[in-house]
């Protein structure tokens, strides 16, 4: 497992655990830091749109659909959380554009 490389996680949910792909930013002492992945973006309000990162090469990333990173909440999982279903990882583009837009977004 490594950054950048999407795999399905158990993640807290509205009160729930969920089932859903997640993008790995780091990995460390038996601890991963990820990001949720949601194709939900349409009927968001604006200031939540400002934090979805859009994946460009989703199908390269073999997602099923258009998708998004959702950068509001990051999630601290143990690697236990972690599914043995390895998606995909972020082409090579989008991840530049992925640190680029990290960097520049407002909270």
């Amino acid at each position: 497992m490594r950054p950048y490389e999407l795999w399905v996680a158990h993640m807290a949910w509205d009160g729930d655990s969920k089932r859903r792909p997640a993008l790995v930013v780091s990995l460390h002492d038996g601890i991963i830091s990820v990001y949720p992945i949601t194709s939900k973006y349409d009927n968001k309000s604006e200031r939540i749109k400002k934090k979805y990162f859009p994946i460009k090469d989703w199908k390269d990333a073999n997602l099923r659909k258009a998708s998004y990173v959702d950068t509001n909440n990051i999630h601290e999982l143990s690697v236990d959380a972690i599914d043995e279903a390895y998606v995909g990882r972020l082409s090579d583009s989008d991840k530049a554009r992925f640190i680029k837009f990290l960097s520049k977004r407002s909270d």
